[in-house]
């Protein structure tokens, strides 16, 4: 068998990305395997960065300051959001299992920084509900990077790796509000979802030079 992160037999790996990792000449070299993980790990403090710092913390504050937006009418924003998510998740889900699930991560990220950029920078009701809706199809692809750690790792690297995605999506929930209210006053709501349309495009970058389908091609 081989050796590192990516050693899993095929018969405990029903999917298609734990085929193409069992698959000869399919999964990257042992050292190129803290690369991918990295990358996944910055995928979720990314995804973790907009749901906490944009849907939860600024899309809220900005509704309320600049639009003048009731709460109820604020909470149901939030809810547009998290509804589009949960609705089309299992649909994501099998487009994933189809195509790749590393395929969906750049689409997703793409989503994530449409829908930031759109809540931050609407001047009203009508922008904001569309950017709920696109931030919310982004939302989709959130477990995505956790079933290729489950599908890429066996045993005990499974649990470590796994632990560092939650810790990763953990420390972007929690760096994010803080991040984003400290610097409000410097540099506006457009400012913040321009942080973290950056923090997104980080991910997005890291994920196509380290990723999966990286890794998988030979990319150092």
């Amino acid at each position: 068998g081989r050796a590192g992160f990516f050693d899993r037999p095929a018969r405990e790996a029903p999917g298609r990305e734990a085929r193409a990792a069992a698959a000869p000449g399919g999964d990257p070299p042992a050292h190129r395997a803290w690369r991918v993980f990295a990358a996944l790990d910055l995928v979720a403090f990314a995804y973790a960065f907009s749901w906490a710092g944009i849907l939860n913390t600024m899309m809220p504050l900005h509704a309320d300051r600049s639009l003048g937006m009731t709460p109820k009418t604020i909470g149901s924003v939030i809810s547009l959001c998290l509804l589009t998510d949960i609705t089309l998740q299992l649909a994501a889900g099998r487009l994933g299992d189809r195509i790749g699930r590393h395929r969906l991560i750049g689409p997703v990220l793409g989503l994530q920084i449409a829908g930031s950029l759109l809540l931050m920078l609407s001047d009203g009701p009508g922008l904001l509900w569309l950017g709920a809706v696109i931030l919310g199809l982004g939302y989709t692809g959130w477990m995505t990077p956790a079933a290729l750690l489950g599908d890429l790792t066996s045993g005990a690297r499974r649990g470590r790796a796994l632990s560092w995605y939650r810790f990763s999506l953990d420390l972007g929930a929690v760096a994010s509000p803080a991040i984003l209210g400290a610097l409000l006053d410097r540099i506006g709501f457009a400012g913040a979802g321009i942080v973290t349309a950056g923090v997104l495009t980080l991910a997005w970058g890291g994920n196509g030079r380290w990723g999966v389908g990286r890794a998988r091609r030979g990319g150092g």
